[in-house]
């Protein structure tokens, strides 16, 4: 249901990255999936759109990013 209402964006995490990919919600939106270097055209897109961010993992737990008022 999310992935009808806005485009995602999955930030590379250590230990998840690769499970990420291989979700079954990754499998499931692959059609919809754009190549990393197109990114920046995300917030342009027309849900569903995924895109896998590239970069260094972050290892920020996301309960702690919240707590600590989105600023990692």
């Amino acid at each position: 249901e999310i992935a009808a209402t806005v485009p995602i964006a999955v930030y590379p995490r250590p230990g998840y990255t690769l499970k990420a990919r291989l979700s079954p919600a990754a499998a499931m939106l692959r059609p919809w999936t754009l190549d990393t270097s197109d990114a920046a055209l995300l917030p342009l897109m027309e849900p569903p759109a995924l895109v896998f961010l590239g970069g260094p993992e972050n290892p920020a737990s996301a309960t702690a990013i919240r707590a600590a008022g989105g600023k990692a």
